[in-house]
């Protein structure tokens, strides 16, 4: 992947050992920052979900000058980078394990973002398959928990901020658009900007909520809330809370 610089998130895997697959079948998806390749070396940055946090760990490939592939070495252990696919947005790697009792093999599904599509599980069945696993051999990886809540994008308005979400479980993917201010304002200008916003993301003006001042909860209107996030690298901490009260909290943004 070394070609492939950047934040990619392993969907699925496919291995040989049986001790790795027992692990590999209670994890969730996790991300991996790809370093830029220097000379002939490239770092990956591993962060996986854990019920008490996001724990990470780096390691670092080099190139073998005898045979072009990136090596990893550590104790006995050594992790040989053997094949690197692109289909379109997605990346299959697959590498080599070897230690002093053992050689397996593991083959990964990365993709830019989270995602169930159908065709790409298809086609990295396909590829496993080739390769010579066993359909119980690959395993699709879950979201962190049961939902991953992605943030695609972040727009600075001024004095205002407009940030999307989608939001995707195991069975829907939904889209969330807010806007953000330092103060509580009715301001009509930067509420036409919001509309207009929205409307260029595809949202029907019945799905556009303003909300009212701190207050009670009426219907479907809702309180303003105060919105706190606290970085964390590589992950951020939200909370939200309304009137004095905690509404939610997301730990662990990545």
């Amino acid at each position: 992947m070394a070609e492939h610089p950047g934040t990619w998130v392993t969907l699925a895997a496919a291995t040989t050992s049986e001790d790795h697959l027992e692990q590999i079948r209670n994890m969730p998806a996790f991300a991996t920052d790809v370093s830029t390749p220097q000379e002939d070396f490239f770092s990956i940055t591993v962060y996986l979900p854990m019920p008490d946090g996001c724990k990470n760990a780096t390691y670092q490939l080099r190139r073998n000058k005898e045979n072009g592939k990136y090596i990893f070495k550590s104790g006995d252990t050594t992790v040989i980078v053997e094949s690197v696919k692109v289909k379109g947005n997605f990346v299959i790697t697959t590498i080599s394990v070897v230690d002093a009792d053992n050689k397996s093999k593991t083959t990964m599904l990365h993709s830019k973002e989270v995602t169930q599509d159908p065709e790409i599980k298809q086609k990295f069945e396909d590829e496993c398959k080739s390769l010579g696993y066993r359909k119980d051999q690959i395993v699709f990886l879950k979201p962190y928990g049961d939902t991953t809540v992605i943030v695609e994008s972040v727009k600075v308005k001024g004095n205002f901020v407009i940030t999307t979400i989608s939001v995707v479980d195991a069975d829907n993917k939904s889209k969330t658009t807010m806007l953000h201010s330092k103060e509580v304002t009715q301001d009509p200008e930067i509420k036409q900007k919001f509309e207009d916003e929205c409307k260029s993301l595809g949202y029907r003006k019945d799905q556009i909520v303003f909300l009212k001042p701190y207050g009670k909860i009426v219907g479907r209107w809702y309180p303003v809330a105060n919105i706190f996030i606290e970085k964390q690298f590589p992950a951020y901490t939200l909370s939200a809370s309304g009137n004095g009260g905690l509404l939610y909290s997301f730990k662990y943004l990545q």
